[in-house]
């Protein structure tokens, strides 16, 4: 889905799993999509509401059907 470090760093580009832009332990496709501040930031400027962003996920397909549930209303 997304070309996160997580997903590169087990082949041999890369060995290091952690987030660029907020400096997190492991990147993640959650990571990028609820946790990590930068990209909260970027969805927050794009019109996402803050209360959305406070629930916490454990899969990235709940996060993104809760999201488009959302925004398509």
């Amino acid at each position: 889905l997304l070309p996160t470090v997580a997903k590169i760093a087990p082949t041999p580009l890369s060995n290091d799993d952690q987030c660029k832009r907020c400096g997190a332990l492991v990147e993640t496709i959650l990571h990028v999509l609820q946790d990590c501040q930068v990209s909260r930031e970027i969805l927050m400027l794009s019109g996402i509401n803050d209360g959305l962003l406070n629930v916490d996920f454990v899969s990235c397909i709940d996060w993104l059907e809760i999201r488009t549930s959302v925004l398509d209303k």
